[in-house]
């Protein structure tokens, strides 16, 4: 709990927030963290990497339609920073 409460204060603080969507995670938490923050008026930079065919997350090879969804999500992400003037780097 205390580590949580110096992490919101050094986000809150930061003048830039930086963030990395890799495929090595579904990221669906920092994607919607990433979507609350721009629209509070927080400066973003973020980058995006799609999950490849045949992706394995935690051990877990996803399926097909599971990879589409992950990546159209990323999709939206990207449009929604690019949207409001922040660039978004894959």
């Amino acid at each position: 709990p205390e580590l949580v409460e110096i992490e919101a204060r050094a986000k809150a603080e930061a003048p830039v927030q930086l963030f990395v969507i890799d495929d090595q995670t579904r990221s669906i938490a920092s994607m919607i963290e990433i979507a609350e923050l721009i629209s509070e008026g927080f400066i973003c930079v973020v980058v995006i990497k799609e999950l490849p065919d045949g992706a394995t997350i935690g051990g877990h090879v996803c399926p097909p339609s599971e990879i589409k969804d992950l990546n159209r999500a990323r999709a939206y992400l990207a449009d929604v920073v690019q949207r409001n003037g922040f660039p978004v780097f894959d």
